[in-house]
């Protein structure tokens, strides 16, 4: 781990940010960083918008179930399956306006499509299994470093109480390598087991937005889980210590929301 005092950064960290800084340090800088204030509204590519959109939606649904499966436990069937659906419905349209999604009724049914077929094919998690969905939570890392995560959906698995399950979305097609190389994920099982002593141990399930039935049920290295930790302080620390950080120009640059202002585009 970093033996820099990270416990004193000053900017929002985050397995995002880590990755955004990895990339190019000039886009972290405009998210995340000195150059941010100068330049707050630029706009997301579609594709991260859409993203965005699909997780609200997703989020709601599962808060709904909560409070469908809290008031009367079953099956969630007529009525009940109604409810669920609407509000899936409800916050990406709120969801839809706020990433100031294209007026292009495709793209609309797209997303509803793709939403439906998520819900379908996921089962409703009981109430009890729930540990937190798009919930914001904030964890110091062994070094002292202070980070948000913001997992999709975390589970207790309920035949082990003390093993959460972090349900992941992400788009096109999802296999094993994917967890064990995702720094994102990795991040999430270990912060999570760091920040609550209830947590033995964090299994990941990765879905496929793209492709519903394709899907990853794994455990994690904790090797694996170490070196991604120990990358995000030392990526943080390198960042802290940028008073001028420069651009990486590459493949990432065609879909980047700042080649407008971005001295090396």
């Amino acid at each position: 781990m970093s033996t820099l005092a990270l416990d004193t950064a000053i900017w929002p960290w985050s397995p995002s940010a880590s990755a955004s800084y990895q990339t190019c340090p000039r886009k972290w800088s405009y998210n995340y960083g000195p150059h941010k204030t100068r330049y707050p509204d630029t706009v997301l590519p579609l594709s991260a918008a859409r993203g965005r959109v699909l997780h609200a939606a997703l989020a709601a649904a599962y808060e709904a179930a909560i409070v469908e499966l809290s008031t009367a436990p079953g099956p969630l069937t007529g009525a009940r399956m109604d409810r669920y659906f609407r509000a899936a419905r409800i916050a990406l349209g709120k969801a839809w306006e706020r990433e100031r999604m294209p007026s292009d009724p495709n793209e609309a049914l797209e997303c509803v499509r793709v939403l439906t077929e998520v819900l379908q094919a996921q089962p409703v998690p009981a109430p009890g299994d729930i540990y937190a969905v798009e919930r914001r939570i904030r964890v110091r890392t062994p070094g002292g470093l202070l980070v948000t995560i913001v997992p999709d959906l975390v589970l207790w698995r309920r035949r082990d109480r003390g093993v959460l399950r972090v349900r992941d979305w992400k788009s096109g097609t999802v296999t094993p390598h994917h967890v064990q190389r995702s720094q994102q994920l990795l991040i999430y099982a270990g912060l999570l087991a760091e920040g609550d002593p209830a947590v033995t141990a964090v299994d990941i399930e990765l879905y496929s937005l793209s492709r519903v039935a394709s899907h990853v049920d794994t455990t994690v290295s904790p090797d694996r889980i170490i070196e991604a930790v120990d990358r995000l302080e030392r990526t943080a620390a390198k960042a802290e210590a940028d008073t001028d950080p420069q651009p990486k120009p590459g493949p990432h640059c065609g879909s980047c929301p700042h080649r407008r202002i971005c001295p090396a585009t």
